[in-house]
């Protein structure tokens, strides 16, 4: 009977004692925390990147008070880690449903894209970029305003070049129409490539912002969360 209860103990005093249940030193946060990722995996590897920037934020506050220790468990620090990523994940997930309704009524596509030097006319922004585009309206609805971006890849999916269009228009139900524009090419957009890549490799998206219809009413996309 004392064997079984000094195990008991014995198991008692471990348990709370086992890493996860600790808190934080700071000097030791790194080794135990890569100890975590093998025995607690109802933790992602999202979960545990958030929580090393979170770890950050209470290091530069414990250091400055003179801390060496943090008042929190590592349990603590992850489960939070954990609800910010939950959420995160939800605010993507409806962006993502508002931009889905937007690209089922009005859809923008690209259908031709050139390099075009149009240092003649704009001496500070030369680098110039020709397309054939194509609106479709694919609601039940006039469209009489649209807003959005297309954004270009090359087949790695790096960014080549972002098309802002906004049009007001008159668009009926089921009708689509086609037109050329001209957009400038700038410093944060990929020259080099849009000058050489054959349009037929180039991958394109369409993130619409707002579909405005002739009856007044309106569909706005969420805004796009910052970490996404």
């Amino acid at each position: 009977m004392k064997k079984l209860l000094f195990t008991l103990l014995t198991i008692a005093m471990f348990s709370c004692t086992s890493n996860i249940d600790k808190k934080i030193v700071l000097d030791h946060y790194q080794n135990i925390i890569e100890s975590l990722k093998t025995e607690n995996p109802e933790y992602s590897e999202k979960d545990f990147q958030t929580a090393s920037v979170e770890f950050n934020k209470h290091t530069f506050l414990a250091m400055s008070s003179g801390l060496n220790v943090l008042d929190i468990t590592y349990k603590d620090l992850l489960n939070n880690a954990k609800q910010i990523n939950l959420k995160k994940q939800k605010e993507y997930d409806d962006y993502s449903k508002s931009l889905e309704i937007l690209k089922q009524a009005v859809n923008l596509e690209i259908l031709k894209g050139q390099f075009i030097d149009i240092s003649l006319y704009s001496p500070v922004n030369p680098n110039g970029y020709t397309i054939d585009i194509k609106l479709d309206n694919n609601s039940k609805k006039t469209v009489k305003v649209v807003k959005g971006t297309v954004l270009l890849f090359n087949t790695l999916e790096q960014h080549l070049l972002t098309y802002v269009f906004e049009q007001n228009l008159i668009l009926k139900s089921n009708d689509n129409i086609e037109g050329e524009d001209l957009t400038i090419i700038f410093e944060d957009d990929n020259l080099t490539e849009l000058k050489a890549l054959p349009f037929n490799r180039i991958k394109q998206e369409w993130y619409p912002k707002t579909i405005i219809f002739e009856d007044g009413s309106r569909l706005d996309a969420l805004p796009k969360p910052l970490d996404y």
